[in-house]
């Protein structure tokens, strides 16, 4: 049926749940004007966009993410082994900014294929194998390290150019 198939989707991406990093959210720098835009409309009369206020939820105020994420190598060669290697990093912009990071993502070709949601999530590696990759056309490719906040913040690493 239709509902069975749409509710294993949402249970897949975390809808229904508190858990910000169980959620898959897509659309990065579109999600957040979503949000303001929500906030805008909606905070003013102390609510969210449900009807009559349903289960008190409200927007979050927006507030610039207070981290940057750096890669360490923005121009990594395939290793030995056939494998790339990303090492990144997830810097605070300052000492007193409180960040709880919720999920870190290896985006391919715009495209999630692996993340993290447990652990160390400031510093970390994405290994690559090119085989398992299904979005890759003519060899070279191109990836970006993304890290998401409990409040869904989104800030991504530069772009990073593969050659095979």
């Amino acid at each position: 049926m239709e509902t069975d198939r749409l509710l294993d989707v949402a249970a897949q991406n975390g809808l229904g749940t508190s858990a910000p990093g169980r959620i898959l959210l897509t659309g990065f720098s579109n999600f957040r004007v979503h949000r303001q835009n929500l906030y805008d409309k909606y905070n003013p009369q102390g609510k969210y966009p449900l009807e009559d206020g349903w289960g008190g939820a409200k927007v979050l105020e927006r507030i610039d993410a207070p981290y940057e994420v750096r890669v360490s190598n923005s121009h990594p060669k395939k290793s030995k082994d056939g494998l790339y290697y990303i090492d990144y990093e997830i810097i605070p912009l300052d000492e007193n900014a409180k960040v709880t990071l919720s999920r870190v993502e290896l985006i391919v070709n715009q495209k999630v294929i692996k993340y993290y949601t447990q652990g160390n999530l400031f510093k970390g590696q994405f290994i690559i194998d090119t085989k398992e990759l299904d979005n890759i056309s003519n060899g070279s490719f191109s990836c970006v390290i993304g890290a998401w906040d409990n409040i869904f913040n989104f800030k991504r690493s530069i772009e990073i150019i593969m050659d095979p």
